[in-house]
Order: C-alpha cells, then sequence, then structure tokens
C-alpha cells in the first residue's frame, strides 16, 4: 500500500465549537485521497517559519531508518485524523483541538490563514475503521472525538451506539450526526492534563449487549484502565474491543523534536499567567466588552491584560440554555473588525456560535487574556492600582495605572424570598441554570418571568409535549419584523437606540426591560403570551406567595398581556410614523404575525389564582427573575445607590477608573454588543487622551 504524500494549502477554516478547528486544504493532489477511509490517521507536517514549502522525510533504505534534516527546514510532525473530502470542491478537511499556543499543532490550526502550507501523508487505499456489528461503545477524549465523529456519521440506522465523550466544556458538545440509535453522555474537563473521569464514567454505565465493539480513544492511563475493565472485568474478547491512546499526559508525541521547535514567543490564551506585575491598563471580564477595549487597546499598542474570573465569554458559556438563540440579528453582534458574512447578517448566531465567535476573536487579535483569575480586590494606591486576584488558589497581585471594569452587571442570578419555601420535592432551576428538557423530571413545570428568557424557556418546554404555568409579569413586546425589516434595524434606522443617557429625563425609562422577542428560527419569531396561550402554556398572574397547600398568583395576568399589546402597538405606530416622513424607506411589505395580534378579549389570561401544589403535578420550578451583580471587590465609595459603578458615560469618579457593557452606559444601544464597539472606543479614546496630558 502506497503512500500519498501532499503539500496543501489552508482554503478556509471554521470554528466547529470554541475548542475545536475544522481547516480546510486544497490542492493539485487532493484527488489522491479519494480511495481513503474517513476517519483513519494521517500525518500533517507544520512547516518552520520562513520556509515555503514541505520537506518531506525521506527512507534510507541501506540504513533502514530515516534520513536526518536539518533543523532550520525539518517539518514538526503530528497524527491528526482525515476527517473529510469533497472533490467536487477540491477540499479534505482536518479537526484540530485550539487549547492555546502551548502544542505546535494547535498554535498552527488557531493561526492558520488562506494559503499557509501543511504537508500530509496518508496511507492509500479503504481500509476498515470498525468491524460491522449491532452494538456499539463510543468513548473518546476531546483527542479522540474527530474518530468518533467520523464513526457515527458511517453507522446504519439499524445500529446502536452509546457515546461517552469528555470535552472541556458544554460549549464543546458538538451536534453529531449519526443515523444509529445513539446516546451521549458529555463530560466536561478543563485541565486533562491532570485525569480524566472517563473510565470512572464508564465504569458506571450500563454497557451495550452482544453482540458488540468498543472504540476507545484517549490518554494513555485512561485507555489502559479502560481496556482492562472492559477485557478482564465484563470479559469482552480482544477482537470485540479498539483501544487506542492519542497522547501521554506530560509528554508530546514527539518530546525531542517539540523541545527542539519550540518558541519562546509561544504562549497559552488559556493558561496564560500575569507574570508581568505591571501594566498600563487592567480589564476586569473577557465577555464582549472587554474583548472590545482589548482590541482597542492591543490596536494602540497600549500594554494591557484582561483578567477573567472564568473563561472567556462566561456568562454565555454557563448562564444560557442549549438552544439558545441571540435576541439581535447577526449584524449587530459583531466586534470591532470582525464582521460576520453578509449571508447571515439578517440570522440569529446560536449560543455556541457566539461562544465560538469571542474565541476566534481572541485568536485573531492576540489579546492578552488570563483566565481564571478572580479579582478579589481593586485598590486605589496613589497614581495607580493594584489588583488582588486569585489563580486556583494562587494569590496574585496585578499593578495598573488605569482599570477598566467589564464584569458585567448581570453575572448573579436573583431569586425571590419565596424560593425559600418551596416544598424540597420541587425542583428549583434558576433560568441560567436551565440547559434543557430532558432536565427537568415527569410532571408539570411553572416557570416565573414574563420576560425574554420566561418567554422563550416556556416555549421550548412546551414545544416538548410537557404542561407549562407561567406567571407572567409587566414586560413589553415588540414584533420580531415589522414592514419587512427586523424590529431592531427600524430602531436603529430612526435614532432611537443612539438615544444619549443624558438626554432621558424618566429614570423608569432607562431600567425598562428588554422586550419579549425571539431569535429562535432563520430569522427569529415574535413571542407573546397568547402565542404561548396556542401551544398550551397556562398565562397566569404574577407568583405572589405559597402556603403550605397552595402556590398564589395575582390578578393581574390581563394587565400584563395588555402592557405587552399596547406597547409592541406603541413601536408600529411609532415606525409608521417615520415612515410617513420618509417614504423613500417604506418597503412597501407588509406581513400577518399571528403572535402579534392583540389579545382584545383577553383568552390567553388564566382565571386561575390558586394552584394546590399536591394535585397539580408541578415537579419543577424555573425561576426567570433576572440577575442582580456582584462588585464586592471594589470600595462602596466607588458604588452608587444600587451597588453598582457610580460613573457619568461610562468614567467613575475615580481618576483613571472606568466601566463598560452596561445598559445605558452612554447611549440606549451600550447593553447591546451593536454598542460594544462604540464604548470600547470612546473608552480608550478617553485613556490615550490622560496619558498625553
Amino acid at each position: 500500500m502506497k503512500t500519498i504524500q501532499a503539500e496543501l494549502t489552508v482554503k478556509r477554516k471554521e470554528y466547529l465549537s470554541p475548542h475545536y478547528i475544522r481547516v480546510f486544504l486544497t490542492g493539485e493532489k487532493v484527488p489522491l485521497f479519494a480511495n481513503t477511509t474517513i476517519g483513519v490517521n494521517n500525518k500533517i507536517l507544520i512547516p518552520p517559519k520562513g520556509i515555503d514549502r514541505i520537506h518531506f522525510p525521506e527512507f534510507d533504505y541501506e540504513k533502514m531508518q530515516w534520513k536526518p534534516q536539518p533543523d532550520a527546514i525539518r517539518p514538526i510532525v503530528r497524527t491528526y485524523t482525515h476527517r473529510g473530502i469533497d472533490l467536487k470542491n477540491n477540499e479534505i478537511w482536518i479537526d484540530f483541538i485550539a487549547h492555546g499556543e502551548e502544542g505546535p499543532a494547535s498554535a498552527w490550526a488557531i493561526n492558520a490563514q488562506p494559503g499557509d502550507l501543511l504537508g500530509v501523508l496518508m496511507r492509500d487505499g479503504k481500509t476498515e475503521l470498525y468491524p460491522k456489528t449491532e452494538n456499539y461503545l463510543l468513548i473518546g477524549d476531546a483527542t479522540g472525538l474527530p474518530v468518533l465523529a467520523a464513526i457515527l456519521e458511517d453507522l446504519p440506522k439499524t445500529t446502536n451506539a452509546t457515546c461517552i465523550i469528555e470535552v472541556h466544556g458544554p460549549e464543546d458538545e458538538q451536534p453529531l450526526k449519526s443515523n444509529a440509535n445513539a446516546h451521549f453522555t458529555w463530560l466536561y474537563n478543563k485541565h486533562p492534563q491532570k485525569g480524566s473521569r472517563l473510565a470512572e464514567v464508564v465504569k458506571q454505565q450500563s454497557l451495550p449487549p452482544a453482540p458488540h465493539f468498543g472504540y476507545v480513544a484517549a490518554e494513555f492511563s485512561s485507555v489502559k484502565e479502560i481496556r482492562n475493565y472492559l477485557r478482564k472485568e465484563k470479559g469482552w474478547q480482544r477482537e470485540d474491543l479498539y483501544a487506542y491512546s492519542y497522547w501521554k499526559a506530560g509528554m508530546t508525541e514527539d518530546k525531542s523534536m517539540t523541545a527542539r521547535h519550540q518558541e519562546t514567543e509561544e504562549y497559552s490564551m488559556s493558561k496564560m499567567t500575569t507574570t508581568d506585575p505591571y501594566y498600563k491598563v487592567a480589564i476586569i471580564g473577557a465577555g464582549q466588552a472587554g474583548l472590545a477595549t482589548s482590541y482597542y487597546l492591543q490596536k494602540s499598542g497600549i500594554k494591557h491584560i484582561v483578567l477573567e474570573k472564568n473563561v472567556i465569554g462566561s456568562s454565555w458559556v454557563s448562564q444560557r440554555w442549549d438552544s439558545f438563540k441571540m435576541n439581535t440579528p447577526n449584524w449587530m453582534t459583531a466586534l470591532p473588525e470582525m464582521p460576520l458574512p453578509k449571508a447571515t447578517s439578517q440570522q440569529f448566531m446560536t449560543k455556541n456560535e457566539f461562544i465560538a465567535y469571542l474565541n476566534k476573536y481572541v485568536q485573531q487579535f492576540k489579546l492578552p487574556i488570563a483566565e481564571a483569575h478572580q479579582v478579589i480586590q481593586l485598590k486605589k494606591q496613589e497614581d495607580s492600582f493594584t489588583i488582588f486576584a486569585d489563580n486556583q488558589g494562587k494569590r496574585l497581585e496585578v499593578k495598573a495605572d488605569y482599570v477598566v471594569i467589564a464584569s458585567g452587571i448581570m453575572n448573579k442570578p436573583k431569586f425571590p424570598k419565596l424560593a425559600q419555601k418551596i416544598p424540597e420535592n420541587i425542583l428549583q432551576l434558576h433560568a441560567s441554570d436551565y440547559k434543557k428538557t430532558n432536565q427537568l423530571p415527569d410532571g408539570k413545570t411553572l416557570v416565573v418571568g414574563g420576560g425574554q428568557s420566561g418567554c422563550q424557556i416556556a416555549e421550548e418546554i412546551a414545544l416538548s409535549g410537557k404542561k407549562v404555568y407561567l406567571a407572567s409579569s409587566k414586560v413589553p413586546r415588540a414584533p420580531r419584523r415589522y414592514r419587512g425589516k427586523d424590529i431592531m434595524e427600524w430602531l436603529n434606522i430612526m435614532g432611537i437606540q443612539d438615544t444619549l443617557t443624558q438626554d432621558v429625563k424618566s429614570t423608569p425609562q432607562l431600567q425598562n426591560k428588554q422586550p419579549q422577542s425571539s431569535g429562535v428560527g432563520v430569522f427569529g419569531h415574535t413571542i407573546s403570551y397568547q402565542s404561548l396561550h396556542q401551544l398550551g402554556v397556562a398565562i397566569l398572574g404574577s407568583f405572589k406567595g405559597i402556603n403550605k397547600k397552595a402556590f398564589h398568583f395575582s390578578d393581574n395576568a390581563k394587565e400584563n398581556i395588555r402592557f405587552a399589546d399596547d406597547t409592541s402597538q406603541s413601536i408600529k405606530e411609532n415606525i409608521d410614523g417615520f415612515l410617513s416622513k420618509h417614504p423613500e424607506l417604506n418597503t412597501g411589505i407588509t406581513e400577518e404575525d399571528e403572535a402579534d395580534f392583540p389579545d382584545v378579549d383577553y383568552s390567553s389570561a388564566s382565571e386561575v389564582k390558586e394552584i394546590n401544589i399536591k394535585q397539580s403535578e408541578i415537579t419543577s420550578i424555573i425561576w426567570a427573575t433576572g440577575f442582580g451583580y456582584d462588585f464586592s471587590y471594589m470600595s462602596p465609595s466607588l458604588l452608587n445607590d444600587t451597588g453598582s459603578p457610580a460613573h457619568c458615560n461610562g468614567i467613575m469618579n475615580t481618576e483613571h477608573l472606568y466601566c463598560i457593557g452596561f445598559p445605558w452606559l452612554r447611549k440606549k444601544k451600550s447593553g447591546l454588543v451593536f454598542g460594544i464597539q462604540e464604548d470600547a472606543e470612546f473608552l480608550v479614546e478617553k485613556i490615550k487622551n490622560t496619558q498625553r496630558q
């Protein structure tokens, strides 16, 4: 069997999840891979910097060994999975784990640009990836995910697959496709070098009955333990199992080669430490606000660090349910200098897509993020600040001349006091802890709160076939689309998004809740109390109280429905008034949106004011009651009466201290990703101007 030797170039790449990059390769030798098997191993060859071709190794048949190559031209060789081929588009693709820039292959994938070279070596011809049987046990860590995905794609619908897969976190769960009856157990491990739970979980699982076959692809010690368990304790035969270690903790694939070629400039974004004690600017928080600020500082050549308590985009990772989609269209959801494709500008990113976008943003602009750095105290000392942080038990001090608070104003789940009175046999979840419907026990669900999260979660649960009660609240509603455009586009065209905070006279207006709406669907959709009622959701009044026998609700369901209807109608009337003055902007398109029809006779409102706890069969409550904030690391003198940073346009009352990412920071749009770019640029200009003084 001959070996294919191909020098290919990067055609494009895409993030499958925050820690998985798919790189598409092209070149005149792509057709040579036509007869290979998807899922088998190949060798990739990464050329040293400055070398414009791949120097493939040559074999010395007299000495029966590979001929040595000069360090200057010797490529780094790594083993990967042949993930796919498309002869029509003349491309093959390989999936890489983006675990920072310490590993040469990960660093190459993170920084790969169209036209970059990569060598590929692979045995020609078809090989059997797995034997044919009825039941499969597929086990792998992050390195084994590509081959397991390839197997799943190839399994016929007459088979069953039990899959146990360990990845970095929930953001890296991939929607693996298979015709088989596949069941997944996802494990999360941010530090695989320190050990894995794979073997432990395998031992807890019901194993597939014979005839069966197991495929294990993971770290050396996990593979060894799983192999011994299946073979020695469970009696699996040798032919029933393929167990292969893809890596060994503490060692690289080719230790000596990596040592010779390791670059001193490499660093890992996920394991970055603040070894330098001084920075011109320190940013607290690596969400969209912190990243945009970091971008402008980086662009201006200002030395800075971003301290993040958890991971990049932490609130999106941990505080959203699995099917969550952004509530603003893609054209409003981009950060500076990294626009999204025009073809998808009117669509809505999923949670995972946005998380992947944030991570890609960090990698593309090489932003200095220090994850797992929880700020404990911010202290002003003469002309600078000292930040005390905890890095996984290690206390650190960072000094900076300027500090930007970007840790968010919605980072602490809020529970009403009523939650303390709920019977113990009823599962209680905050909306930030709800992930998917199978998380809920059998029985009915009470969702408390009629805002965006409450309505969207109630809708998802109702669509799964479960009975849902929704304790409504006084929340505005907006149609998703009106007169041919997304409602957010009209608000932007009309200049409403640019309303200055200082021009708003009414304090309550600054505290208005985001309107009921949803990004689910290609172009999103309107969500309303009446549309939920059509799905079988009981629309109750606000949750008022509880005693030993019953839940009690206010008699305001009709009032809440009317308020939502009135605000939607007001928005549409404002747009129509604007179009009467600017007829050239009228699209001429009219849509019938049933979900936005006013409920004039309040047929959606339930008359129920009391629900018997035992008879109701309510087994779960989801509190969609919003978020608070935690700025306990700051001196009370820096906070206002509500406990949030006191500021004017993001400039705080202490010199060289700023904040960003808050609703109405400077304008109405400040609380949206859409408004971050302007606010970040504004604050960085302020920092630059004070430096010049």
